[in-house]
């Protein structure tokens, strides 16, 4: 009992605002403060106990398992970009390689037939100079019709 509870309970009363309380009244008020004070658990400080230690833990848990699971999905959206990147890459160089055979066939292509035609032309020309040469030949009687036939088809082929 504290210090000022004696003094009521041995004066027999109190006197609150000109009201004298009587001590029987005074004693169960003191009772009920004494009840309280002995059901009132002070908080506990230090360690904490077994259900305070497992949310504790979970509380980390769940934490660790979010972080881990949101680096999980950022390195694999940059693996996939990755891989994404290279296929682009590759369908690219792809392209560049098609592009450049494309070029190349054509400029072979190309070459040949300007190549063709000039040797078309300076044999096309040849072969009528040597045809118009038989033909003065013959005209000048050096040549029989036989002979001119035969020098004619010698030259244009089978």
């Amino acid at each position: 009992m504290r210090g000022w509870a004696v003094a009521v309970a041995a004066a027999g009363g109190e006197l609150i605002d000109s009201i004298r309380v009587p001590g029987p009244v005074v004693q169960e008020v003191l009772d009920a403060v004494q009840a309280q004070e002995k059901e009132y658990v002070m908080p506990r400080f230090g360690r904490p106990g077994l259900i305070g230690t497992m949310a504790h833990t979970a509380v980390i848990s769940g934490t660790a398992t979010a972080v881990s699971g949101n680096v999980a999905r950022r390195q694999a959206g940059r693996a996939q970009a990755r891989q994404q990147q290279q296929y682009v890459e590759q369908q690219q160089a792809a392209q560049v390689q098609s592009n450049q055979a494309e070029l190349a066939s054509m400029q072979a292509q190309l070459a040949a037939a300007q190549a063709t035609p000039a040797v078309t032309a300076s044999a096309g020309d040849d072969l009528m100079a040597q045809l118009t040469k038989l033909a003065d030949m013959k005209n000048a009687g050096i040549l029989s019709d036989a002979e001119f036939a035969a020098a004619k088809a010698k030259l244009l082929g089978p």
